[in-house]
């Protein structure tokens, strides 16, 4: 069974494209459909499809506790991604709503909104959230956290 779009009426991804200080990683769910590294001196390193491997590398890091090999993902990669989530859920605490004419359902029990496959799409082509496309009216401005000295969340507690 094919996935389902998310919120959108048909699939677009996942694309993503990971610029880095030297070198570029990117997927794109379409053609290559491998996840490659474009480093700066020229070369490329492929990470083949990445689809698939997710329980396997589940099941490879429950294993690494009992076998005290290192997991792929180490607690600072790890960490850094935690990190980096939370600072996002505090710079907007709570989920802006839909204008609800933008919300959809379709006869299959599919909710969708209307615009918001195009809007992602220009946010990934142009560089910019939604709130900085201009006209997206969903869209607010996250306040900017620092988290230099981050050490718990949230913040204030």
């Amino acid at each position: 069974m094919a996935a389902r779009p998310h919120a959108v009426p048909a699939n677009a991804g996942p694309i993503l494209s990971y610029e880095f200080e030297n070198a570029t990683v990117s997927y794109f769910s379409a053609a290559p459909n491998r996840l490659i590294a474009r480093l700066r001196d020229g070369s490329s390193k492929d990470y083949g499809v990445p689809t698939g491997e997710l329980r396997k590398s589940f099941w490879r890091l429950v294993e690494s506790v009992h076998t005290g090999e290192r997991p792929a993902c180490g607690i600072a990669a790890a960490s850094s991604h935690t990190l980096c989530v939370n600072g996002v859920q505090e710079s907007v605490p709570a989920p802006v709503p839909f204008p609800e004419e933008l919300v959809n359902r379709d006869d299959q029990g599919v909710t969708w909104v209307q615009g918001l496959m195009s809007t992602m799409i220009a946010c990934y082509d142009q560089w910019r959230l939604p709130s900085e496309l201009g006209g997206v009216p969903w869209a607010s401005p996250g306040r900017i956290i620092d988290l230099r000295n981050y050490r718990r969340f949230p913040a204030n507690n």
